[in-house]
């Protein structure tokens, strides 16, 4: 569910592709300090602890790949979690770019998708 014109913004074009998605597929995030080679696998409804107004999908992966240090945390098996507070700049599955936005010191600013 996506909650707010800031969060549909951002996730939208990624959000919109869930549906086709097996849990097989390759996705690389790319941020501007690094990148991830994962494979998706949920998403559920979140909120900021400290701003429970703050409403927003969040998204799990797993990861297979690292390079450099892109914004997130690991948690059990390689697993960690996305969301409009940490959306990468860009998205490919499988090869074909999903999303891609331009930024300013990792606030994504436009999607140019």
């Amino acid at each position: 569910m996506i909650s707010s014109d800031v969060e549909k913004n951002i996730v939208t074009a990624f959000y919109q592709e869930l549906d086709k998605l097996s849990g097989n597929e390759e996705l690389i995030l790319k941020w501007e300090t690094g990148k991830v080679l994962c494979k998706f696998i949920t998403c559920f409804d979140d909120f900021d602890d400290e701003n429970e107004d703050d409403e927003f999908t969040s998204f799990v992966f797993r990861c297979d790949n690292l390079e450099g240090q892109p914004p997130i945390e690991f948690g059990d098996d390689n697993e960690f979690v996305i969301n409009y507070h940490n959306f990468p700049i860009e998205i490919t599955i499988d090869g074909k770019l999903i999303s891609k936005s331009k930024s300013k010191k990792g606030k994504v600013l436009q999607l140019v998708n």
